[in-house]
């Protein structure tokens, strides 16, 4: 994995050496990402159903997943 300027020149090789701390790293953004997603839903379901109704919240709820299936 190669970081761009922002992040420095770093490498991280995933084929060589012990892989668990190299694993652990390679997952954090993933996970990061993971939670961010859960929190957009979140916040669309809260708003959705204090303000427009029963079906409106059924159509976000079943979507949520369709929409984190694409991101």
């Amino acid at each position: 994995m190669h970081v761009g300027k922002l992040g420095g020149n770093r490498s991280v090789d995933l084929t060589n050496g012990p892989i668990f701390k190299k694993l652990i790293l390679f997952t954090f953004p993933i996970i990061f990402s993971g939670i961010l997603q859960v929190l957009f839903n979140a916040a669309d379901t809260i708003i959705v159903g204090n303000w427009r109704g029963d079906n409106a919240l059924a159509a976000v709820s079943s979507n949520g997943h369709v929409i984190n299936l694409f991101i």
